[in-house]
């Protein structure tokens, strides 16, 4: 049946977002791809509406609903000419539950308008329930990755952090930043400091601190990432795990530092340590 999770997946699988002309799944019509990226009203309403029909009857884990879910995402943002998905997580959590309190109240007309006036962005909720982490985080990440790193290698950097925070303390948050959530609360906060220009802007205008970025690095001291990195697999074996690679990276990193004081010191980490290696074709 087309209503299964399994045959669901599958369709979604099979998915070309980059093949153009885009071809409608039954191959009677060519769909236009256009440039918008945030989903209509139709569209969310569509999704959850084909999402409850493939969960009708079924109890499922947290993941397979997840897996259901993105399934029904993708095949509807294909058809109706989207080039990805994009703010479509948490689907029952959300979307849902605002349909049901609009049916409940009577009182909001648009549910499902990606201005639902009741919400709160991401970062205002663990700001909120959690005051001054994220700055911890932040500073923290920006003494340990650069100041001028970009916003996603910071974001992944402030996400591995609050997964080791969570492990020692289960009532820490595990954090999901990305570019685009980190960007705007790093904007908020220098407009509540009363600084105009953008938060990255400044950092890009200040001098270099002590702390550089990998490029910066690899401009400055060509080869030394490259030297840390075979000194870890050297020392640990090619099968360690990025973290433990990292680890031994960063390790090594301070021992030269305290030999040759103009070196920079270099932290990696499990989350930018991969990155790092792909764009190095290692």
């Amino acid at each position: 049946a087309f209503f299964s999770p399994e045959n669901i997946k599958k369709v979604a699988m099979k998915l070309d977002f980059e093949a153009r002309p885009r071809i409608a799944r039954d191959g009677s019509k060519e769909i236009e791809v256009h440039e918008r990226k945030i989903p209509d009203e139709i569209l969310i309403l569509l999704t959850v509406d084909l999402y409850n029909r493939v969960m009708k009857g079924r109890v499922m884990s947290r993941r397979d609903k997840d897996n259901v879910s993105w399934g029904c995402a993708q095949i509807l943002f294909y058809d109706h000419g989207y080039k990805k998905v994009t703010r479509m997580s948490n689907l029952e959590k959300t979307w849902e539950s605002r349909l049901e309190q609009a049916y409940i109240s009577g009182a909001d007309m648009t549910p499902v308008n990606r201005n639902y006036a009741g919400s709160k962005s991401y970062t205002d909720k663990i700001e909120n329930d959690y005051p001054g982490l994220l700055t911890k985080l932040y500073e923290y990440a920006e003494k340990s990755i650069g100041k001028d790193a970009p916003f996603v290698e910071k974001a992944m950097f402030m996400n591995e952090i609050s997964m080791e925070d969570a492990a020692d303390d289960p009532n820490m948050p595990i954090l999901e930043l990305n570019k685009t959530r980190l960007s705007a609360w790093v904007k908020q906060q220098k407009r509540s400091e009363g600084v105009e220009e953008s938060a990255q802007a400044k950092l890009e205008s200040k001098p270099e601190g002590d702390y550089l970025s990998f490029e910066k690095i690899e401009e400055k001291h060509p080869g030394l990432i490259d030297d840390l990195y075979n000194f870890a697999v050297e020392a640990m074996g090619p099968n360690a795990s990025y973290h433990i690679l990292a680890t031994c990276m960063n390790e090594k990193s301070k021992e030269d530092v305290e030999q040759h004081l103009t070196l920079p010191l270099v932290m990696m980490s499990k989350a930018t340590l991969p990155n790092w290696v792909k764009k190095r074709g290692l």
